[in-house]
């Protein structure tokens, strides 16, 4: 049997007798499955991991017992899957040799639960990648580690610097994580890389006046397309919201709490990717209540599971970041360069300044850590 590039002795393997048909007709169940495909005509199967992405790497269907672990000395495209993927699709069918198909259930969903389909996406997109560039090298994919580490420095060498992170997480998903001396040198690259990332260029913050300027134009515009449009302006300032957040607050998502209080549930956030969800809360007075009232009684008329800047179905973060940039030129703001991002930081450093503890900015913000919230923060004199 050829897993991963090796042949390996079903003796060995601590079977009693020939496995093969065994492992035949389990591959013939997991592609029923659409977990595994066959890619080409030498038989080599794509483990999707259960179709959600185009990925997990390979292995080779169930051949004539051979009495030695022997790598094959291929590279390019067809490289492996990790131990990890090939111990997936093993007990899949481990488990349903034994009957146990609810435990197959739940062993295959694990590869698609395990990350946010975003993230999924990107890690395919990333050891696609990886493949192209392996394509062109005679180096045997017996030799991964070298591969990876070259792989990385060819990152450096297009100064794609931002992109090594996403890079190795995507190839530790698929392969698992390198060892002894490659694993060395792929944190000398990193360093390295690091000493020549350019530092971080902090967005053009929102300032409390810029936001009281929109709601201003709003209310003398009066239209209800600009009413919704200031709102999502002025919510995403209130509440420390990222665009994609501010595009998915459905009707049910805001209580009135009275005497111009709020509460908004944020089911899912970019960091909060197993949609725990969690509740903020925020305040309108003066001339942004009067706007905030004004939209939701135009909003009377939705039900709660529509979304606030859309219908049934939430706006297209582009679409809504178009609507917000639109609404900044109308409202003259246009020569700020501002962003739909500017108004998280901008409400993070109007609260700083204020004197609000970093903690409960953080809390608020939703950030993870301290250093990743100081990014958002505009330079404060002291």
């Amino acid at each position: 049997m050829d897993v991963g590039g090796l042949d390996i002795s079903w003796r060995n393997a601590g079977f009693q007798e020939d496995p093969s048909n065994f492992v035949a007709e389990q591959i013939q169940s997991l592609i029923q499955s659409k977990a595994i495909s066959v890619c080409d005509e030498t038989q080599l199967i794509r483990i999707n991991p259960l179709s959600v992405a185009e990925g997990g790497g390979t292995v080779r269907a169930a051949q004539p017992s051979t009495p030695s672990v022997i790598p094959h000395r291929n590279s390019g495209p067809g490289i492996i899957a990790g131990p990890k993927w090939t111990a997936w699709s093993e007990t899949i069918a481990t488990a349903r040799h034994e009957g146990k198909e609810e435990l197959a259930q739940i062993l295959g969903k694990s590869a698609t639960n395990s990350l946010s389909q975003g993230t999924m996406s990107a890690y395919s997109a990333m050891r696609i990648r990886f493949e192209t560039f392996t394509s062109s090298l005679s180096i045997p994919r017996a030799h991964l580690g070298k591969l990876r580490n070259l792989f990385i420095a060819h990152l450096v060498h297009k100064d794609q610097l931002k992109a090594i992170p996403m890079a190795i997480a995507a190839l530790n998903f698929f392969y698992g994580r390198l060892e002894g001396g490659e694993a060395e040198l792929q944190k000398l690259l990193v360093d390295s890389a690091k000493r020549e990332t350019s530092p971080v260029v902090n967005r053009r913050k929102a300032s409390e006046e810029d936001v009281n300027t929109v709601v201003n134009w709003a209310l003398l515009d009066g239209s209800r397309e600009s009413v919704e449009d200031a709102c999502a302006i002025l919510l995403s300032f209130l509440a420390f919201l990222r665009i994609s957040e501010t595009a998915n607050v459905q009707k049910k998502h805001v209580q009135d709490k009275g005497q111009g209080v709020w509460w908004l549930f944020i089911p899912k956030s970019k960091t909060d990717q197993l949609k725990r969800g969690t509740t903020t809360a925020f305040k309108v007075a003066g001339a942004h209540k009067s706007l905030w009232d004004q939209f939701m009684n135009q909003s009377l008329h939705k039900t709660g599971d529509h979304y606030l800047f859309g219908s049934t179905s939430g706006p297209a973060t582009d679409a809504l970041r178009k609507r917000i940039n639109s609404t900044l030129h109308s409202a003259g703001l246009h020569h700020k360069g501002l962003t739909p991002h500017s108004f998280r930081g901008g409400a993070a450093t109007a609260a700083l300044r204020r004197g609000v503890n970093q903690e409960d900015i953080k809390r608020v913000g939703r950030w993870k850590s301290t250093s990743s919230m100081l990014h958002y923060l505009e330079p404060t004199p002291i």
